[in-house]
């Protein structure tokens, strides 16, 4: 989508002549939306303005100086919702962008193209499991009282997973399918909604679940019972709440009419509509999301952001996928002492390049472009193109047998306004882009000048330029929305053996060690992303019947664990590896922390990040834009909110041979083996205070007072060595 944008900005500006200051209040995508409609017409009527709904839409951020209910009215616009005064989520007809976008009251008008998709050991690698099973805590942390949300693409909702573990309760309570074709008596903007068991079930899956299986996948990590297997998601005996939005994936069955109703502006509607699912329930809410598209210098989220930033906040979280693309080299930083520096590029996938600069003072883009012995340079000085009347350029260039076309337009960034920006699409009349020693992009002048490529890859050529090549700068947003937890991946599973006996090997990490694949930090504005790292190479979880059932032998049976039936029906377990993986055991893990405290706020959650993340890579320093604060670990979050880290003699963590028993009087302390020695167990109160001491040789019970408590086992090894939280 972004690369078609500036195929039209010329036009769109030359066009509208003395409206252009407005037309600089749309992001490009609703530049690009209005470019393809009439010119607009006044909307007296009530008549006239429905006529205008039904004939095309884009769902849009509105930023206003004011209520500014009567323009929206005035221009045919529906509502859709409101963030406090100023910011608005508006569905607006086509025809009115140009004329809405001159009204004095309208600040800013932004939409985003919609977004792509990018449990077994895993439970036992963040420390789920004693806090599902409750071992010697309180009560079991399993999600009871929670709404785990996930915004994603091809549910299964007939799949066994989502009911609890004994399988007397079915675990979905509701779904919005944006892209369902059956309206009526729908109060939803797109699409409707399905509540209760016996609709949810009637329909089986989404308009997409023949298409896709992706969520059925994320929704079990986050929240699955397992069924009667170890494939356990994280927040097992949670409610949950799905919206099936529209992305990338999903173009082949949005009409063409229909395409600017479905951007991120939509997603954001899909969040709401969760979270007032949780508040009428009267409980605390996190959201998956393990889809997401790339930032720009641009900063056309910045209202996405503030939307975010007002649905956050006490007992509802949003946690996002950092990307995939972390492995491919896309970033080039040149130092003001360098004088040119650059890389050669190659996208295989299309003929074009989509590049953005960022630099600090002025400089010069330069393009080298071989064929047959042919070389020829192009160079784009930002600061003159900033000084022409629309800062847009257009020109081509012949090498050899091949043409390719220029389209650059600069910009000043919008985080620093004396940082100069420059976007350039370079589309070849090659079928790919570039190649071996064919196409080479960099920067030259005084300044420090950032260079990332949205598409293909950079490489060092046979003649390599200086300037460093690197991977960070890649998470995606929203995750790199400030209110949002970002979820990068790590990798401990290399392989694993399918349902026909086949050992799969998948190499992405060892040890923890971060996946080659997942996105890195910082954001463009330079905060730090991703906030934390969980497994996500080769997870498995629930996988779509829906989607078998369709494509049949286009699956990949390679990835299967297991098929089984389950009234009437054939289901699988599968294995998939991406930050999609790793986010929603982040999901799972926060839905527990909502148990033990209802009111966790975003800022809450990443200080419980911040307090309890073991480091898989002790030889950086954390945090870092690489695996953020560390790994999750959901026990030790459990123990930060229920106030005992931190209080001396206590450990904070679970001995691996001991288990604790509750009994009448207090509770039953049992070996896993003989001891070689005596050991001691010290009981404390939540505030840190020792009330009690018993030195035993073996399996022993022990008094504990009425209450909470905190029992130290000291035994003689390790392995004996941990904390306990009970209740008597």
């Amino acid at each position: 989508m972004i690369q078609r944008l500036l195929l039209v900005i010329s036009i769109l500006l030359h066009s509208l002549n003395g409206n252009a200051q407005a037309w600089q209040k749309m992001s490009p995508l609703v530049r690009l939306a209005a470019m393809e409609v009439k010119a607009p017409i006044v909307l007296r009527s009530p008549a006239l303005r429905q006529r205008a709904l039904r004939q095309g839409v884009i769902t849009t951020i509105v930023k206003t100086q004011k209520e500014s209910a009567a323009v929206f009215e005035k221009y045919g616009c529906q509502q859709l919702a409101n963030f406090g005064s100023q910011l608005h989520v508006v569905a607006i007809p086509l025809a009115q962008l140009g004329r809405l976008s001159l009204e004095p009251s309208i600040e800013r008008i932004e939409a985003g193209p919609r977004m792509s998709v990018l449990m077994d050991t895993t439970r036992i690698i963040i420390q789920a499991i004693p806090a599902n099973e409750g071992e010697a805590l309180p009560q079991a942390f399993d999600g009871t009282g929670v709404v785990v949300g996930v915004m994603d693409i091809g549910f299964d909702l007939l799949h066994p997973n989502f009911y609890s573990r004994d399988m007397s309760r079915y675990r979905i309570r509701a779904m919005w399918d944006q892209l369902a074709v059956d309206t009526l008596n729908s109060q939803l903007y797109v699409g409707r909604d399905y509540v209760g068991e016996e609709e949810l079930k009637a329909i089986g899956c989404p308009r997409d679940g023949y298409l896709q299986t992706h969520g059925t996948h994320t929704t079990g990590i986050a929240a699955g019972s397992g069924y009667d297997t170890e494939y356990r998601g994280i927040a097992p005996e949670s409610d949950i709440c799905l919206v099936c939005n529209a992305t990338s994936d999903d173009a082949a069955i949005i009409d063409s009419t229909e395409y600017y109703k479905y951007t991120y502006a939509t997603d954001a509607l899909g969040f709401k509509y969760i979270f007032d699912y949780a508040q009428k329930a009267g409980k605390p809410c996190v959201i998956n999301l393990s889809e997401g598209s790339f930032q720009d210098y641009h900063g056309y989220d910045q209202l996405y952001y503030a939307l975010l930033d007002s649905l956050t906040g006490p007992g509802k979280i949003i946690v996002a996928s950092a990307g995939n693309t972390g492995g491919q080299p896309r970033f080039i930083h040149k130092s003001a002492d360098e004088g040119l520096a650059g890389a050669g590029f190659s996208n295989y996938d299309t003929n074009r390049a989509h590049l953005t600069l960022k630099g600090d003072g002025n400089y010069r883009f330069v393009a080298t472009f071989t064929d047959n012995g042919s070389n020829k340079e192009m160079r784009i000085d930002v600061d003159s193109l900033l000084g022409t009347s629309d800062s847009i350029m257009n020109d081509s260039i012949m090498a050899g047998n091949l043409k390719y076309k220029i389209q650059a337009v600069a910009y000043p960034s919008c985080y620093i306004p004396s940082d100069r920006c420059l976007d350039v699409i370079i589309t070849s009349s090659n079928s790919y882009f570039g190649g071996r020693d064919i196409v080479t992009f960099g920067a030259e002048g005084q300044s420090n000048v950032d260079l990332i490529a949205f598409n293909g890859y950079f490489y060092k050529g046979s003649n390599p330029l200086p300037g460093q090549i690197l991977t960070d700068h890649s998470v995606n947003s929203p995750g790199s929305a400030p209110s949002v937890i970002c979820a990068g991946a790590n990798s401990y599973r290399t392989q694993f053996v399918n349902y026909l006996g086949e050992t799969m090997n998948y190499p992405n990490g060892t040890n923890g060690e971060l996946a080659y694949y997942s996105s890195k930090g910082p954001t463009f504005d330079n905060r730090l992303k991703p906030e934390v790292v969980a497994p996500g190479t080769n997870v498995i979880s629930s996988y779509s019947s829906f989607y078998l059932e369709s494509e049949g032998e286009k699956t990949d049976e390679k990835s299967f664990i297991n098929k089984f039936q389950y009234d009437g029906r054939t289901f699988l377990w599968a294995a998939n590896t991406g930050t999609s993986m790793s986010a929603p055991v982040v999901t799972g893990s926060v839905a527990l922390w909502l148990q033990a405290k209802p009111d966790l706020t975003p800022d809450d959650v990443k200080d419980i990040i911040a307090h309890t993340s073991s480091h898989p890579d002790n030889t950086m320093t954390y945090p870092n834009n690489y695996y953020g604060y560390g790994q999750i670990d959901a026990y030790k979050g459990l123990l930060h909110i229920l106030g005992t880290l931190g209080i001396k003699g206590i450990s904070d963590h679970q001995p691996s041979t001991v288990s604790l028993r509750p009994i009448e009087q207090g509770a039953r302390v049992i070996f896993s083996s003989p001891l070689s020695s005596p050991f001691t167990v010290n009981v404390y109160t939540t505030a840190g205070c020792l009330v009690m001491t018993h030195r035993l040789t073996g399996d022993t019970d022990i008094e504990l007072p009425r209450g909470l408590s905190i029992v130290q086992v000291n035994g003689p090894d390790a392995g004996s060595t941990g904390s306990f939280i009970i209740r008597r």
